[in-house]
């Protein structure tokens, strides 16, 4: 868990208002992924959020981890990154924190809950810097760590414990999760009961490896591969949001225009919730 801070809370208070109080110009939120804010100084960080200011981007996942060093263990860190947090949101930009980044979580599902209360800490200290958590374990990924026919309901089981710790704790942190798009062939009945159940946000991963070709970047092919599979999340439990590439689209402008033709395609769904990039720091295709 987080090792208490000694020092006064200057953050919290104006945080909670405003993030209270922040209304969007629109019903889809545009979102981006961000790692490495361990290496951002207070003035790179301020000129972060005015980029995103500048593109319409309305909240970050923000990875709360830096390979195995999980960053709210430090409590300079963490205060630091309270800082930063308390910022975004002064500038209208929600914070989403990433953990469990590593498809071995998924056999340690109490040190899985220990991590997951160490951001229940920070957001209990730090009141309305951090309204969600987001979970990526890519268990499809290696069937060394997790057998192939156990995988899922390994993953099933992980989410059902994270979600009883947070309503063991009565708090009001949202959880949600990456996964594939093209989840609901991958599980069983009951297996994508259970992760639905107990999710309160998906971020539908559309794209593929870097270099390989895109899955679906154009609106035709998003239409016809995937809007089936949200089809078939409709109406289970958690909102969704679709996750695109930076490098599987050319450009900034090209980028935004697909983003922007998935709100239209997409924005008459209630579970709707927007697009997210994947992600800040990676660079756009080459031709």
């Amino acid at each position: 868990m987080i090792a208490p801070l000694h020092r006064p809370n200057v953050v919290g208070i104006a945080a909670l208002f405003l993030f209270a109080t922040a209304v969007t110009a629109s019903a889809a939120e545009r979102s981006v992924y961000l790692y490495a804010v361990e290496k951002q100084s207070a003035a790179e960080w301020q000129a972060q959020l005015r980029k995103w200011q500048s593109e319409g981007i309305q909240r970050a996942i923000v990875s709360l981890e830096a390979g195995p060093k999980f960053l709210l263990a430090d409590s300079s860190e963490s205060y630091r990154l309270a800082e930063l947090f308390n910022a975004a949101i002064l500038n209208g930009i929600r914070i989403e924190g990433l953990i469990l980044q590593d498809v071995s979580w998924a056999l340690d599902p109490i040190g899985a809950r220990e991590r997951l209360g160490a951001v229940l800490d920070f957001a209990q200290l730090h009141p309305g810097l951090i309204d969600a958590v987001q979970i990526d374990v890519e268990v499809y990924t290696n069937s060394n760590i997790v057998e192939e026919g156990q995988a899922w309901r390994a993953y099933a089981a992980l989410l059902s414990t994270l979600r009883s710790e947070i309503e063991r704790r009565r708090s009001t942190m949202r959880l949600t999760a990456a996964l594939p798009w093209w989840l609901s062939h991958a599980v069983s009945r009951d297996e994508f009961k259970t992760i639905t159940s107990s999710l309160d946000g998906v971020l539908l991963m559309v794209y593929g490896d870097r270099g390989g070709t895109p899955v679906a970047a154009d609106v035709a092919t998003f239409t016809r591969k995937v809007k089936p599979e949200i089809d078939i999340l409709l109406g289970s439990g958690p909102r969704v949001r679709v996750g695109v590439a930076k490098y599987e689209h050319e450009s900034p402008a090209a980028l935004s225009q697909f983003a922007h033709e998935l709100d239209e395609l997409l924005l008459a769904i209630p579970d709707f919730e927007g697009v997210t990039i994947f992600h800040e720091t990676t660079l756009f295709r080459t031709t």
